[in-house]
């Protein structure tokens, strides 16, 4: 919830006016690892929710946050906060998905792993 909220004020942010979808809470690593992913696109601050000396929680998910290219990402200021693209469901509306975009240049870490196929449409990683 506190991202689609966050999504409708992207085009207010700015260098220094960051997007605040709220703080990184702790939970399975697929969650915490679609949560920080959208944190890093936003550019958002990366604000942990937990308590970092509690290693039943942090040692789980230690690798998504510290993960070199998705700091990258988020501290890469690319004169946008990133925008929710689309929202849909596959199988009900309980479990939606999103698709977040951030601009990036052509030799940014964010697109060493991914390519697009602008004739076709595909995405492959």
């Amino acid at each position: 919830v506190a991202l689609l909220a966050a999504a409708r004020l992207l085009d207010r942010a700015r260098l220094g006016c960051w997007a605040y979808p709220d703080t990184l809470d702790p939970g399975t690593p697929a969650q915490v690892r679609t949560q920080f992913g959208a944190h890093a696109v936003m550019s958002a601050p990366l604000i942990l929710s937990f308590d970092i000396l509690d290693e039943s929680k942090l040692l789980p998910i230690w690798g998504i946050l510290t993960n070199p290219e998705a700091i990258q990402v988020n501290q890469a200021w690319a004169g946008s906060p990133g925008r929710l693209l689309r929202k849909w469901s596959q199988y009900s509306d309980a479990e939606p998905m999103f698709a977040w975009a951030e601009a990036c240049q052509a030799g940014d870490a964010a697109q060493s792993a991914w390519s697009y196929d602008a004739q076709t449409g595909a995405v492959s990683w």
